[in-house]
């Protein structure tokens, strides 16, 4: 991995995309495979290849790659029709994007969210899609991908709710509810209503448990979607190479990825007595909970490795926690947690003045 670092000159590391992108393309119809290449800038590449039918000539569209960005396309055999039972045409399809980005705490950030949120089931999946009901990580995912250029309102979009919630209330007040979503939505995050999905409002949860939890979301969770193979696969890409290189950078890089993945997966459970009982991380995946705890290992903090994913407990690890601000972007979180700090009564002298610090917030 290409991570260039010049403290001389005080410039920040980067990920180079041209060596992330993957080297295939894996397509959902007819589960098929195509060499993804990689132009660099100055090169001339084909986008479009036509044939006149009246005349059985072919004309070319080709691009040339501006200075600071790559290409990455891959082609396909096409033109088989009623008249011609061979495919001897060719299919292109490109995407141009800057070579570099700043691996800082913006990227790390998102790249922790990402991990925490982006639904990820499947390589053979051509739209990026992330859901949450934090308005600020919904900006924090578009702000990113804006550098590829995606605009904040290219992105469709709905809304999820638990179904238990109609349970609750009469038809008005649901759809008293449902447009207070919406206009809280368009409010907070920079969507297009024009590019709301068909079914924009749907309702999912448990149907074996008929108890809802107070804190469930009466606005429900927004779900953005953008559809692009090339960038969908090349995100899942990053999300694989930075596991590898978090462990070769400084623990401060460690903190940001650990700042996005909590706000996604965190959870802070209390005590009756309403003080901090213990931190979790939300993970099934045995490979990804022992990564989980590699990273709180840097920072200090010690976890537990459970089936359900990674637990913290004891006041010493939740000062450390504090002291990095690991569950500072989700702000409901963090105001819990901290609440949650004030309450304790018997407090270890080594951590007593970081929690009259926090006592007095």
């Amino acid at each position: 991995m290409n991570i260039y670092i010049q403290e001389a000159n005080n410039l920040e590391p980067y990920l180079d995309l041209s060596e992330i992108s993957p080297n295939k393309i894996f397509t959902k119809s007819g589960n098929k495979t195509y060499q993804l290449n990689v132009a660099t800038q100055g090169d001339v590449i084909v986008t479009n290849l036509t044939k006149d039918r009246h005349k059985g000539t072919y004309s070319t569209n080709i691009i040339k790659i501006p200075d600071g960005h790559i290409c990455l396309w891959y082609k396909w055999r096409a033109g088989r029709n009623q008249y011609q039972k061979d495919n001897i045409g060719w299919r292109f399809k490109h995407l141009i994007l800057p070579q570099k980005i700043p691996l800082n705490k913006q990227t790390l950030n998102t790249l922790g969210v990402l991990q925490a949120e982006m639904t990820k089931y499947s390589k053979r999946a051509c739209s990026i899609i992330f859901t949450n009901g934090e308005p600020n990580l919904n900006k924090i995912v578009m702000k990113f991908f804006k550098r590829f250029g995606v605009c904040f309102r290219a992105w469709s979009w709905n809304i999820i709710f638990n179904f238990k919630l109609k349970e609750r209330e009469t038809k008005d007040g649901t759809r008293v509810r449902e447009w207070l979503s919406e206009k809280f939505w368009l409010n907070r995050v920079q969507i297009s209503s024009k590019r709301r999905q068909n079914v924009f409002m749907t309702y999912t949860g448990n149907k074996h448990y008929k108890n809802m939890r107070e804190s469930t979301n009466r606005l429900g969770n927004l779900r953005i979607l953008y559809s692009n193979i090339i960038l969908y696969q090349l995100s899942l890409e990053l999300l694989e190479k930075i596991k590898r290189i978090l462990p070769q950078l400084p623990a401060e890089f460690t903190k940001y990825y650990l700042q996005g993945l909590m706000a996604g997966e965190g959870d802070v459970k209390l005590t009756k007595t309403r003080s901090v009982d213990s931190i979790r991380i939300g993970c099934m995946n045995d490979k990804e909970k022992k990564f989980y705890s590699e990273c709180l290992s840097r920072l200090g903090i010690v976890s537990r490795v459970e089936k359900n994913g990674v637990t913290i407990n004891n006041q010493r690890n939740f000062v450390k926690v504090y002291k990095h601000q690991l569950l500072s972007l989700h702000q409901k979180r963090q105001e819990k947690f901290l609440e949650g700090m004030k309450q304790f009564k018997r407090i270890p002298a080594e951590v007593k003045t970081v929690l009259n610090e926090i006592k007095n917030i």
